[in-house]
């Protein structure tokens, strides 16, 4: 059977996709870390930033991902909703992160992860 594809000989590499997705999420994570951070940040504004840091490590390494993914998820919902929160990347590519969070929770974690799907 042929597929509609101009090179369908790179299908084997689709799961690597998901890494990807998954290595996009967290430098979004420390880099948001790396904007909020300052040494005048409340206490709340802390808190949250070592979860983002967690979470960001858990999907780098692929370790629970699809947990890590729906906190991840959560964190980008903060950003948007919260005042108290210094949002690190306009709304539009918050919007792209909470989608690529969503794909990772609903896929799994995909090549290279210590991961068992939920």
């Amino acid at each position: 059977m042929h597929t509609l594809s101009l090179l369908p000989q790179l299908f084997f590499l689709a799961p690597f996709g998901y890494v990807l997705i998954r290595g996009a999420l967290a430098a979004l994570l420390f880099i948001g870390i790396k904007e909020q951070w300052s040494p005048k940040a409340s206490t709340q504004l802390r808190f949250l930033i070592a979860i983002e840091g967690v979470v960001g490590i858990a999907l780098a390494l692929g370790l629970m991902a699809q947990a890590a993914a729906v906190l991840a998820l959560i964190i980008f919902i903060l950003w948007i909703v919260l005042p108290w929160t210094k949002r690190p990347y306009p709304q539009s590519t918050i919007l792209l992160a909470i989608v690529l969070a969503i794909v990772i929770f609903i896929s799994g974690a995909g090549l290279l992860a210590i991961d068992l799907p939920l």
